[in-house]
């Protein structure tokens, strides 16, 4: 287990103001037992070694403080080293691609003054800047500090629209999972930067202790808005609350809520000022406390609750949505928690009016079509709240856009049920319709898993989409079916979880498993990046080019054998074929055992021979190539 004390940059000693230097037993949760972790002792020594003895703390802000350190020394090349020691440092890198596949994105924001410019933040791949409306992309953050970006936001006052905010740390992750889905991807804390967008700073009074446990309210940044009346910046922190900057992010102030007590907290601004705030009433150690929606109309110095009466006593993740053409309305969409017997989430939605003080809960409208599973009947599915988007048309208030997985919208506010025979007229992205005999399970162009919905701010039918594989485009968000165009091109965010290069010198293909974007696929191109083609679906895992056959997995170690095409095995079969044969895991395996991204190894040597691991087990299978490989796995003693 970890240290019992951690060094903290948490609190509220005086006011609420975040200061630094608290030694103190931690309020946030011990890392979980993974079996592997160093005995209390060696830790005890490791925490004696590295804190500061005038202080007794690990120094705030050391982390960024090494790495811009190391960034200055020697590496090959130009006379410097780079960030890594042993032999791959003195490699020459560069990037081959893919080209035209994106990666899970949690933030995207449109320049306000020049709306051809983008800015966007993916989980694990950084900020990105574009400049021709997303057909093409460039790494504005710097790679060796952070790049678990989840929020974006931009000072809308006249004036001062240079001026942008990201804020980093993803507390509910997807790439990594162990079999407890635990994954996380920490934060650095608050990144600034004053030239709109090309070069960023991290706010020295959020940068965490450390930045691998759990011990900031900055460690897991949700949501960041600045006010267009004020010019306050107000931050959503998970596993705390709200807190408020007036100095343009030089300190901060806890407004709303407390230490360790709401997992998850969003908030939103309207054009007036008028600040909406909703906390979950789930605690980070699986309790729950009293939470709800909030509201202020001093610039946080007082809140109000304006909870209906419908709404959940327990909830997990809400997000916010204020109309842009009519600032007294506002909607939340909720994830409970819970899981109704059929499989679907008991995920429920309010629509606010804030000038009469009102609510209603419109749940029961949400999309929810006939099926048996979320793929053939399409509903508002959050994978447990990893999934969620919601934006409201800019000259429509009744006009909203909402999704998890899948990708929705409605007209009237979801004041009514959408139409059960007329799928497309509410279903735009993410997954669509399988129940037929096409099995093009993703709507085209676009993705599922929907982390953001922006809209143009001066041309409404225009509309971005975040998700899992990147972003999209649409110019007519009213059309049915709707149409989207992918604007991925060079947004290199995809999240390898592995890579394969096969053995021979001068072969030019390489194949890699990828968070949600299945097994890919691609030749290096000698120099510029390469397309990707997705040879397997879900998350891509572990994989191999053999001499006769192509391999490939997704989660849960679920490994298929894929026939080449051509005599050249430049081409590989895909997974849409249904003809894959299954050559893992063992039929007698227990399947509890298996990771989330799960290895295997193939005999270079020979090639008939796969070994695959069950938990302290190893498996072997001598006739890979036969007809039915599954038939041939024997328990190594």
């Amino acid at each position: 287990m970890k240290h019992a004390l951690l060094p903290l940059l948490l609190i509220a000693t005086l006011e609420g103001v975040v200061t630094p230097g608290c030694h103190q037993p931690s309020p946030f949760p011990e890392k979980e037992e993974d079996g592997h972790g160093m005995a209390p002792q060696a830790e005890d020594e490791l925490f004696a070694t590295y804190r500061d003895p005038a202080t007794g703390d690990i120094p705030a802000g050391i982390r960024a403080a090494e790495m811009a350190y190391a960034g200055g020394l020697p590496r090959k090349g130009d006379g410097r080293i780079g960030l890594r020691s042993g032999p791959a440092a003195l490699l020459d890198w560069r990037s081959v691609g893919p080209s035209n596949i994106g990666g899970r994105t949690r933030a995207l924001a449109i320049d306000l003054t020049d709306t051809l410019t983008l800015l966007a933040g993916a989980a694990t791949g950084g900020i990105w800047k574009s400049t021709d409306g997303g057909e093409n992309w460039q790494l504005k953050s710097d790679p060796g500090i952070n790049l678990a970006v989840t929020t974006i936001a931009q000072d809308p006052r006249p004036g001062h629209t240079h001026i942008w905010y990201y804020g980093s740390g993803e507390i509910r992750g997807e790439s990594g999972w162990d079999r407890g889905y635990r994954s996380r991807n920490y934060g650095t804390g608050i990144y600034r930067s004053t030239d709109n967008g090309e070069s960023w700073e991290v706010l020295p009074n959020t940068v965490p202790g450390n930045p691998t446990s759990w011990d900031d309210a900055f460690d897991f940044v949700h949501r960041i808005v600045v006010s267009p009346t004020t010019g306050s910046v107000f931050v959503a922190n998970n596993a705390t609350g709200i807190y408020r900057s007036t100095d343009g992010g030089e300190n901060f102030a806890l407004l709303l809520g407390a230490v360790a007590q709401h997992l998850y907290n969003d908030i939103a601004v309207n054009s007036e000022g008028v600040l909406l705030a909703v906390q979950s009433s789930l605690r980070i150690d699986g309790t729950h406390t009293t939470g709800g929606i909030y509201r202020s109309d001093n610039d946080g110095d007082s809140w109000s609750t304006i909870t209906p009466g419908t709404f959940p006593n327990q909830h997990h993740r809400s997000i916010l949505a204020i109309a842009p053409s009519d600032p007294e309305i506002a909607y939340v969409l909720t994830y409970t928690g819970s899981i109704f017997a059929n499989g679907r989430e008991d995920v429920r939605f309010h629509k606010l009016d804030l000038g009469s003080g009102t609510a209603e809960d419109r749940s029961s409208n949400l999309p929810d079509f006939p099926g048996t599973n979320w793929a053939v009947g399409p509903s508002v599915i959050t994978l447990g709240n990893y999934a969620m988007a919601m934006a409201v048309k800019p000259d429509d208030p009744d006009f909203v856009v909402l999704g998890g997985i899948t990708l929705f919208r409605s007209t009237d506010g979801f004041a009514s049920p959408p139409p059960v025979l007329d799928l497309y007229a509410t279903l735009i992205g993410g997954y669509q319709d399988v129940s037929g005999t096409n099995f093009a399970y993703k709507y085209e162009n676009h993705w599922p898993d929907q982390h953001a919905v922006v809209f143009h701010p001066s041309n409404p039918g225009k509309m971005w989409s975040a998700n899992d594989s990147g972003i999209h485009l649409t110019w007519d968000v009213e059309r049915k079916p709707l149409v989207w165009e992918d604007r991925s091109n060079g947004y290199n965010v995809t999240q390898f979880f592995f890579a394969h290069l096969p053995p021979g010198a001068g072969d030019d293909r390489l194949l890699g498993g990828a968070q949600d974007n299945g097994t890919i696929y691609l030749r290096d191109q000698g120099a510029g990046y390469a397309m990707g083609e997705e040879i397997c679906s879900g998350d891509g895992s572990y994989g191999y080019l053999g001499e006769n056959y192509a391999y490939s997995s997704l989660q849960n170690g679920r490994a298929r054998r894929q026939n080449y095409l051509d005599a050249e095995h430049t081409q590989i079969q895909s997974f849409l074929t249904f003809a894959l044969a299954p050559v893992a895991p063992p039929p007698a395996a227990d399947p509890n055992l298996m990771f989330y991204i799960h290895p295997f190894e193939i005999d270079p040597n020979d090639e008939q021979i796969m070994y695959f691991p069950e938990g302290n087990v190893l498996w072997r299978n001598n006739q890979l190539e036969a007809a039915n490989p599954l038939n041939h796995w024997s328990k190594l003693n």
